[in-house]
């Protein structure tokens, strides 16, 4: 049941960089000023910092002492690690936005530790301002200051990489191009691009030792060797056998994901029959195969700084991490502790320990090498949610953060309840309750007990059903059906979300509700027409259910949230998120509306606060919601929200409501500078 379900999920990983390629190429004039980016620098964004991601993981790495791991992901933070202490010290932000702005596909370190490239969908505004998306933000990773904007690029930024030397930075895109930057003047040095027209994602660059050469490759499923002195194009190596590329149905696996140069500097990459081949990193030629046969799909590979060891991570849907040594090919490790999908490996420097980031709880592993017993997680408290529902006799909503796939609409148990507020009482007269958890019986009752309300797709005559289409073959399709016939389809693209992961109709039937990828969540009419969006998750939507009376919505999400929404206005009405904890009884949790009013646990207000953007150009600054208890700890409003059916009206009836978000812009938050004890694992 778990590999059916990984299947769909692990392959966003590709489809996520690929919408990058309908962003609109031509750039606003530069003189005039961007209302979209104008309001992010003016509005306070609300995130989750549960100690850990809450989004895919696209890069980590090891610092120079290897004494802390740097981490980066979509949820548009870069977390820096402690290995001692086992949790993050510091975050390092920069500008964000709704929606995919603010996203980070790449990641860099100078090996020097001076500089921190960053990549990505660097501001909101899709098609608005490409450049500005594009941007590449060099930091002093000291002090998280913001030093430069690198500009050149006009989609996405997916793949970084500095030289050994520390004087070249090397880029990808999805824009068809890598760039070659000079680091130390911030300037771009070349253009790499061997077809410009062609539409190629640029996912993976590596220098060789020297920092002479480098090499490039993507979606167009071969390596490109380049000379960094002039831009000359040395060789192009072709991967994969032509006639099976021309069929569509393995198209998902035809790219390149990562590509590494050891020591010895030998080029090192995976291929479509699932081994691992070498190049030689001065002319391009074949140096013949390390594994044969690997199994899946290479998705990240890393190497070791004295070139005995490669770590892979395979599998688009059962992701495992091997060791290999180099010099003979021979796995001497098998690590299998996260249960989905790993994009990002690491060595460290004294090769000691292997790290890979993935899995549904977005966390970091980190193991010795020899690998014995012991592994370490880094990671927050979140979980994916994988079912929502809602009781219709006494209108609490239900989620579960346990996987057990039955069907699309059925993807595990409900163990948890919140009880919402009768919408006959007076406003003000009570607030919300606690989140509880339901002991086993309750639990195994909810999951036979077919009164409780979750996501429907018959109704009478009517059904809902999918199918797969689409460039991934994904669940790209949604057939609504009357009488077994189809009289309409709902088909999404890399622009509406890739696939249907759940669906329901509404209460009267006359509408359709379908959650899919990077936060995707739709109201359709019955014919599959007029899209209104609901605006909040910032993940893959796994699960969806409306009330018993038709006017809430309650979804669950990969972002580890359950929301609730009106169905008729698709107001964003309250987000919950519920943290994991050590004990059956001690939870941390935190509910909020969107405009910032809070219930939470004892501790609970310490897990989200307010990302207050400082423009493009600047580091973003964070305040948490437990600086700001006595403006925002407001549970009245909140369940005032939910017998009103809107947050903004709750607010508007509310009292002491003076102090509002944009204040927070007015003093700047007090900073914090962590000190660290020495590594036991280097001593």
């Amino acid at each position: 049941m778990v590999a059916s379900l990984r299947s769909v999920h692990c392959l966003i990983v590709i489809a996520s960089c690929v919408l990058l390629l309908h962003a609109c190429s031509t750039p606003a004039p530069t003189n005039i000023q961007n209302p979209i980016i104008a309001k992010q620098k003016k509005t306070p964004f609300l995130q989750i910092d549960s100690g850990g991601h809450s989004s895919k993981i696209r890069d980590i790495i090891f610092s120079k002492d290897g004494r802390t791991l740097v981490s980066a992901s979509d949820d548009k933070v870069i977390r820096v690690w402690d290995l001692q202490q086992r949790r993050t010290v510091r975050t390092i932000r920069g500008q964000i936005g709704v929606g995919n702005g603010g996203k980070i596909y790449a990641m860099a370190l100078s090996a020097d530790n001076h500089w921190l490239a960053v990549g990505g969908w660097m501001a909101e505004g899709y098609g608005v301002n490409d450049e500005a998306v594009a941007n590449i933000r060099l930091y002093d990773f000291a002090s998280g200051t913001l030093v430069a904007l690198l500009k050149g690029h006009r989609k996405s930024v997916v793949s970084l990489a500095f030289s050994p030397n520390g004087r070249w930075l090397v880029s990808g895109a999805a824009d068809s191009n890598a760039i070659l930057w000079d680091v130390k003047t911030q300037t771009l040095h070349q253009r790499l691009s061997v077809h410009p027209d062609d539409i190629n994602v640029i996912y993976a660059v590596a220098f060789t030792p020297d920092s002479q050469r480098v090499v490039t490759g993507g979606l167009n499923h071969s390596l490109n060797l380049w000379r960094v002195a002039d831009g000359y194009l040395i060789q192009t190596i072709n991967m994969f056998n032509k006639e099976l590329i021309a069929n569509s149905l393995i198209r998902h696996r035809n790219q390149i994901l990562d590509v590494v140069v050891a020591p010895n500097n030998r080029i090192i990459a995976g291929s479509l029959d699932h081994s691992i081949r070498f190049w030689d990193g001065d002319t391009g030629r074949s140096l013949g195969i390390l594994v044969d046969d690997v199994g899946k799909e290479i998705t990240s590979l890393g190497v070791s700084t004295d070139g005995a060891f490669l770590l892979a991570a395979v599998g688009l849907q059962e992701s495992e991490t091997h060791l290999y040594r180099l010099s003979d090919g021979k796995r001497l490790e098998h690590y299998r502790e996260h249960d989905n999908i790993v994009l990002a490996t690491a060595l460290s420097p004294n090769s000691r320990w292997a790290a890979a980031a993935g899995g549904s709880d977005n966390s970091i592993h980190i193991w010795p090498i020899p690998q014995d017993k012991r592994h370490y997680r880094l990671g927050g408290v979140g979980n994916t949610i994988w079912a929502v529902g809602f009781d219709p006799d006494s209108g609490s909503i239900f989620w579960g953060k346990t996987l057990d796939k039955k069907n699309i609409n059925h993807r595990g148990p409900l163990e948890f309840q919140l009880h919402l507020p009768n919408s006959d009482a007076p406003l003000r007269t009570s607030s919300l309750g606690s989140p509880q958890r339901l002991n086993q019986e309750e639990v195994q009752q909810n999951t036979t007990n077919n009164n409780f309300i979750r996501a429907r797709s018959h109704n009478q005559d009517w059904r809902l059903t999918h199918q797969q289409g689409g460039y991934y073959n994904h669940n790209a399709i949604l057939n609504i059906e009357r009488q077994n016939e189809t009289v309409a389809q709902i088909i999404r693209d890399a622009t509406t979300g890739y696939d249907h992961r759940a669906y329901t109709f509404t209460r009267d039937s006359q509408s359709i509700i379908s959650g899919g990828s990077n936060g995707a969540l739709t109201l359709y009419d019955r014919n599959g027409n007029n899209p209104r969006s609901f605006i909040g998750h910032t993940s893959d939507v796994w699960s969806v259910a409306v009330s018993a009376d038709g006017r809430f919505l309650v979804s669950g999400s990969a972002d580890h949230t359950v929301r609730l929404w009106n169905v008729e206005t698709q107001e964003l009405l309250m987000t919950l998120f519920h943290g994991r904890a050590n004990t059956e009884d001690a939870q941390e949790w935190v509910t909020w509306t969107p405009q910032g009013y809070y219930s939470a646990s004892v501790n609970g207000d310490s897990m989200i606060g307010w990302q207050i953007n400082r423009g493009l150009d600047h580091a973003a600054d964070y305040v948490t919601a437990a600086q700001l208890k006595k403006h925002f700890y407001r549970p009245d409003i909140i369940a005032d929200a939910l017998r009103l059916g809107s947050a903004k009206l709750a607010v508007v009836r509310a009292q002491d409501t003076s102090y509002t978000l944009a204040d927070l812009l007015k003093k700047p938050p007090p900073r914090f500078v962590n000190i660290r004890p020495p590594h036991p694992f280097y001593k």
